[in-house]
């Protein structure tokens, strides 16, 4: 069965030009279920958790931080791991909450994050897995161990360009080797040893023609994956941007979310690479302490538009 086609919220965001607050089917259904969380048990509860264990990625595109981060290197200490599984178990047994050990970071060059991921199954049936990779560690072991994840909600390969010498380029690591993983992970995933409801494989889109061809091609490549486009932002002003998509007049997701830095400091949200908007840090507070956080909560109640949001401004994801 091939997988539907994502829509190219880039090209939509060119085509609205300067009418922000026309927005797409996509941007409206994302902000009425945005809203509809203010009435669920995630006013009180993070719906996801995104842990970085490990600033370190064998990547450098031009669109991340990464290449130009003051935290590269910085590892999160075994203890503070330990503590931040601890207090899962303070969470509802009935919420379900993803865990996603990606953000500024290739997350398998850390060796403990599948040990980590499983430990979060075995101990937590609540607990979801979410990953975000280049597919560049994807080697055969890997792969098998992916299969023994049991509750995987999202599995994203920033793939970022079916062109040879325009992947190298943008991504520097070897084209051949990152399709030849994807190529095994396919036939995995077709034969359901690595279960998961849908494997994706994105581009972060700069409103060329090169988008919709990124996405013809990886749905001829790989028909069981979903092909994706992602909108490209400037990272709180902390990447510069040739290009940058158009942010609708929508309120975000992330204010139901947390996001722990190595350090363990909170960061305001994904796109937040260095943390110094965030509240609250994991080494003297609770998870649930840090989300519940007066002005973090505050963001949840109002559900303003990102307009309205000095730290949301610039940002078109809908995540």
């Amino acid at each position: 069965m091939r997988l539907p086609v994502i829509t190219n919220p880039v090209a939509a965001s060119v085509e609205q030009g300067l009418h922000t607050h026309s927005l797409t089917p996509e941007q409206a259904a994302y902000d009425k279920a945005v809203h509809a969380l203010a009435d669920s048990p995630y006013m009180d509860v993070p719906k996801g958790i995104g842990i970085e264990t490990l600033v370190r990625c064998n990547a450098a595109c031009d669109f991340c931080p990464y290449p130009h981060l003051d935290r590269k290197g910085d590892r999160m200490c075994d203890a503070l791991i330990e503590k931040f599984l601890d207090e899962l178990a303070d969470f509802p047994d009935d919420v379900p909450v993803s865990i996603n050990p990606s953000r500024v970071n290739e997350p398998f060059l850390d060796k403990r994050v599948m040990p980590l991921l499983k430990e979060l199954e075995r101990r937590y049936a609540a607990t979801r897995v979410a990953i975000f990779s280049n597919g560049s560690t994807f080697t055969p072991k890997l792969i098998d161990d992916l299969g023994t994840l049991e509750r995987i909600v999202l599995l994203n390969i920033s793939f970022n360009d079916h062109r040879e010498s325009e992947y190298e380029r943008v991504m520097q690591i070897p084209f051949t080797r990152t399709v030849r993983n994807l190529d095994r992970l396919h036939e995995a995933f077709s034969s359901g040893a690595v279960a998961a409801p849908g494997i994706a494989v994105s581009r972060i889109g700069d409103g060329s023609d090169a988008d919709d061809a990124f996405l013809r091609w990886c749905n001829d490549r790989w028909p069981q994956f979903q092909a994706r486009i992602s909108p490209r932002v400037d990272w709180m002003g902390n990447v510069s941007l040739a290009y940058q998509s158009r942010p609708p007049a929508v309120t975000c997701g992330q204010f139901f979310k947390l996001q722990i830095l190595a350090s363990g400091k909170a960061a305001f949200c994904g796109v937040d690479s260095t943390g110094e908007a965030g509240f609250g840090d994991l080494n003297d507070m609770h998870l649930l302490e840090i989300y519940n956080h007066e002005e973090r909560r505050k963001l949840r109640k109002d559900l303003l538009s990102r307009e309205h949001v000095p730290a949301c401004g610039s940002c078109a994801l809908l995540a």
